[in-house]
């Protein structure tokens, strides 16, 4: 069996019989088992570095068999009382190494000998020419000049010239990579000041607002940051501040810079963070102001919209509706003046797991809330309710939501007529609702078990499905503002009704939804 020595960097192998001398014999390395101490003091005198020889090196017994120390490297020659264990590897100077280091080879040229070199003008046949002194105890000898002469005069003067000739190009080399240098440090200082004077050009003239977009950019342009042409954007400016020495609103705290900002410049930014919902930290940096204060001002003109846009009265009157009604909804539904259908909106998940739960919605896989909404037969917002936790049903939320108040006022009033209809999706089963407050209600018949439904039936499901689509567009239409499309932050949740609302409401100063033909 083979039998290896572990001692630092000792070769002792009994494979080699010249590597075992004056009685050397191998000691078993102590094994984990049996003595753990033992195991890690010996190998820590034995200096192995951690790779070759561990504690899972030890346990394997197919490694541990040819593991041995050598007894040169105890102190007594052997493992004895006084002296069990081996001498630290750090002692072991005189182990012989594996090879012996290469002998130098002899020099066989003899030292070479300076000399002096006397060129051709005063060259003399019988001239002899000593050379330089050596540091030796040899006596100085004569060589004659033919003997000593390396390369002929010319060819020295040649070799001078070149010399010399290197040393100016070099010279010449250095003063134009110096020059270059220069000319470098002074164009990058040139390029930086270029970049400073951009930048500051860059801050001073990107800061949007209702000016920039208009003159520097396309309507397109506008268009994409608020969802309006700049026409459009005038007309909400309007009714939100119909007089420009009216401040309609005040921030909850003391913001320099919406302070110095113009009004439209304002509702810009709102604007903007409904249709595109950059974040207040790029918004902030747009308009030139901290990511708070574009937080700030953001909330202060939602709450303001809301309170504005909320005293606008929007269900016309029946006779307007019928009026203005497409041609072929009038044929089919003359007296039905309002569609109904709920939407969801995704949120961040709830911290509370009772949130959770009652935000969870079974169709949308993700906690959402819920609104509910009616268009008139042009697609136009009539009813916009406040949102409600995503698991409640279609027939609750129109309980709750506030519509058979309202549609009771309106019968009061004489904006609707008793028999007018109300045209719904399958979920909403508030048939008994409408009949007690003297409405038709319109839904998608249901098949009775396993029969199919009438030839009737499938008519009727087909005119409804028709119309009630533009319901879906609608509220398509309001989802382009990507804040209410998004899932909606957290942060935002005591706005959260404002921003719904304000985004339906929004889409009445778009063009129609259906066009005449």
């Amino acid at each position: 069996m083979v039998k290896r020595c572990a001692y630092g960097v000792c070769n002792t192998d009994s494979r080699y019989s010249d590597r075992i001398t004056n009685g050397i014999y191998f000691v078993p390395f102590p094994k984990p088992k049996t003595n753990i101490e033992k195991c890690k003091r010996w190998l820590r005198l034995c200096g192995r570095p951690q790779d070759q020889l561990n504690l899972t090196i030890l346990a394997d017994h197919s490694k541990a068999k040819h593991i041995y120390v050598c007894s040169k490297h105890f102190i007594d020659g052997k493992p004895t009382l006084e002296n069990p264990d081996p001498e630290p590897a750090s002692r072991y100077d005189t182990v012989t190494p594996v090879r012996p280091p290469p002998k130098p080879r002899p020099i066989s040229e003899p030292p070479r000998k300076k000399v002096r070199i006397v060129l051709a003008e005063s060259f003399d046949e019988n001239q002899t020419v000593e050379p330089a002194t050596e540091t030796s105890d040899s006596s100085c000898q004569k060589y004659s000049q033919k003997e000593l002469l390396i390369a002929s005069p010319l060819d020295i003067l040649a070799t001078e010239a070149e010399n010399r000739s290197l040393k100016e190009k070099l010279l010449s080399e250095k003063l134009k990579n110096e020059e270059l240098r220069k000319q470098n440090k002074d164009k990058n200082l040139d390029i930086k000041e270029l970049h400073s004077q951009l930048h500051v050009k860059t801050s001073m003239t990107t800061t949007y607002s209702v000016q920039m977009l208009k003159t520097q950019f396309t309507d397109t342009t506008f268009k994409y940051y608020t969802g309006f042409t700049y026409e459009q954007f005038t007309n909400i400016y309007r009714v939100l501040v119909p007089r420009d020495t009216d401040i309609p609103l005040s921030f909850p705290r003391k913001i320099s810079k919406a302070e110095k900002m113009p009004l439209e410049d304002q509702l810009l930014l709102t604007l903007m963070k409904l249709r595109v919902n950059f974040e207040f930290q790029h918004i902030g940096n747009l308009f030139g102001m901290s990511q708070q204060d574009a937080s700030a001002v953001f909330r202060s003109w939602i709450n303001y919209m809301f309170f504005k846009f909320g005293s606008v009265p929007i269900w016309p009157h029946r006779d307007t509706l019928q009026q203005n009604m497409p041609p072929n909804y009038k044929e089919d539904f003359p007296n039905t003046m309002v569609i109904l259908d709920g939407t969801e909106i995704k949120v961040e998940k709830p911290s509370s797991l009772r949130t959770q739960s009652q935000c969870y919605s079974d169709y949308k896989s993700a906690n959402t809330l819920k609104g509910l909404v009616g268009i008139e037969p042009r697609g136009g917002f009539v009813f916009i309710s406040m949102l409600f936790s995503g698991s409640i049903s279609d027939k609750e939320i129109t309980a709750r939501s506030g519509l058979l108040t309202l549609l009771q006022q309106l019968l009061d009033s004489g904006k609707l007529n008793p028999g007018d209809g109300v045209m719904v999706d399958k979920g909403f089963l508030v048939g008994e609702e409408m009949r007690q407050l003297g409405l038709k209600l319109y839904i998608p018949p249901f098949a009775s078990g396993s029969c199919q439904l009438a030839s009737a039936d499938v008519a009727l499901t087909k005119k409804i499905a028709r119309h009630r689509v533009h319901v879906e567009r609608a509220i398509s239409r309001a989802k382009k503002f990507k804040i209410i499309d998004e899932r909606l932050d957290l942060n935002l949740f005591n706005c959260v009704n404002q921003i719904w609302f304000c985004c339906c409401f929004l889409t009445g100063f778009m063009p129609l939804l259906i066009q005449d033909k």
